[in-house]
């Protein structure tokens, strides 16, 4: 039976969010990128280990990292007190990504 863990990501975890959201991103959406170096530049923008350490920094954004016997699978993020038009409190948050590798689902 495979074992699997969901814990609090921290910035040491920054290197691995990075990898799996282009991972899951380019399994998911990949195909719909008739030049490879536009997706390159895509992870570099959204993926950067940079990039994910500052979203970890903000005190409203909460990360999950899922893992199967020990591999990192998949990853969450959640920001809380996002505002919205059409919800009428201060306490909302909002389930900004899940993603999950593909042979993982399910």
């Amino acid at each position: 039976m495979k074992k699997i863990d969901i814990r609090l990501a921290n910035s040491n975890d920054a290197q691995i969010i990075a990898l799996l959201g282009r991972i899951t991103f380019a399994e998911t959406f990949g195909h719909f990128f008739s030049d490879q170096q536009d997706l390159i530049n895509y992870f570099e923008a959204t993926f950067s280990v940079e990039k994910i350490k500052n979203s970890l920094a903000k005190p409203n954004n909460i990360y999950w990292i899922s893992f199967v016997d020990q591999l990192p699978v998949g990853y969450a993020k959640l920001k809380l007190n996002s505002g919205s038009d059409f919800i009428d409190s201060e306490n909302i948050c909002q389930l900004q990504k899940i993603y999950v590798m593909k042979n993982f689902l399910g």
